[in-house]
């Protein structure tokens, strides 16, 4: 299934909304690195892609912005090391 990934920038945040229900990804950067602090995921929504869908667009956007990743946060850093096509944005 493909999810709508919305960069909410004031934010610092990519949102997906589905049946209700918010999940997100938060970050901040820090000069030339950006940090994946939370995912998160309602109940309803797990299980469905949106988590992975989050962090794929938080890693797009960093690597069109010419930022590395810190994935502070555990499911960014899981998603990093299942997926070597990223693996060139950690900081």
């Amino acid at each position: 299934m493909e999810h709508n990934v919305i960069h909410v920038a004031s934010k610092n945040a990519f949102v997906i909304e589905e049946n209700g229900h918010q999940a997100y990804v938060l970050y901040k950067i820090f000069g030339d690195v950006m940090d994946i602090q939370h995912t998160i995921v309602p109940e309803e929504l797990q299980n469905s892609g949106v988590g992975s869908a989050l962090v794929k667009a938080a890693l797009e956007f960093s690597e069109k912005s010419g930022l590395k990743v810190e994935p502070s946060c555990p499911f960014a850093r899981a998603y990093m090391a299942r997926h070597k096509e990223y693996q060139h944005l950690m900081a």
